[in-house]
């Protein structure tokens, strides 16, 4: 389970957050509207798919945290561990961070 890295002005209960929840799924929260899709092992990476959320509309922090996330999340992402976070970043170089949820 991991928590996302974000703004302290946002609320921590709206946190974007990402489990794996089983081999080859994926569930979460983008901040403001929940998340599934699955996930695989490719050529040592992880790799994402068929990710959909759900169409809930949101303004300020939390609208902001999803835009950033989705920005990252798809079938390009590349995840890898950095120290204690787990870095999504997209091929035009946008990331999003996750610290391992407590």
């Amino acid at each position: 389970r991991w928590t996302g890295v974000v703004d302290k002005s946002l609320d921590a209960a709206s946190a974007p957050r990402l489990e794996f929840v089983t081999e080859g799924r994926v569930s979460g929260y983008t901040g403001c509207n929940m998340l599934s899709g699955t996930w695989r092992m490719e050529g040592g990476e992880v790799r994402f798919g068929g990710i959909a959320t759900t169409k809930r509309m949101c303004l300020g922090a939390e609208g902001e945290a999803e835009k950033r996330l989705l920005a990252v999340l798809g079938d390009d992402t590349r995840v890898r561990r950095e120290g204690a976070r787990l870095v999504l970043s997209a091929p035009g170089g946008a990331r999003f961070e996750f610290s391992e949820a407590r």
